[in-house]
């Protein structure tokens, strides 16, 4: 049985056929939907008059912007939710001062909210 490390599919993109490897972290359905998409975007540049290599390169430069523009954005999520999760953390009760007992009023009793 091969294993999915090594497994490799053959995919066709821009009228060329290639053998790539499937990671561990995506499937062959994906690795076959980001060919379509390559493909898609050399035809497209290609449309516009540009050999092979200079299309290639366009492709890549596009697809570069995109991967950095999503970054970005998901860099901005990730500090907007830091900055309600911090916010809903002050919220709650300083758990250290409740924990502490009371050395005047006695023990310390959990209330049970009714």
């Amino acid at each position: 049985m091969e294993n999915k490390e090594t497994a490799s599919i053959k995919i066709e993109i821009f009228n060329a056929q290639y053998t790539v490897r499937i990671p561990e972290d995506l499937t062959e359905a994906d690795i076959r939907e980001v060919a379509g998409q390559v493909d898609q975007m050399m035809r497209q540049v290609s449309g516009k008059g540009y050999d092979q290599a200079s299309t290639a390169i366009l492709v890549s430069l596009r697809l570069a912007q995109q991967a950095r523009k999503d970054r970005i954005h998901l860099d901005s999520q990730i500090g907007s939710l830091v900055e309600r999760i911090d916010q809903s953390l002050e919220l709650l009760p300083d758990q250290d001062s409740e924990a502490i007992p009371d050395t005047d009023s006695g023990p310390l009793v959990p209330q049970i909210p009714f």
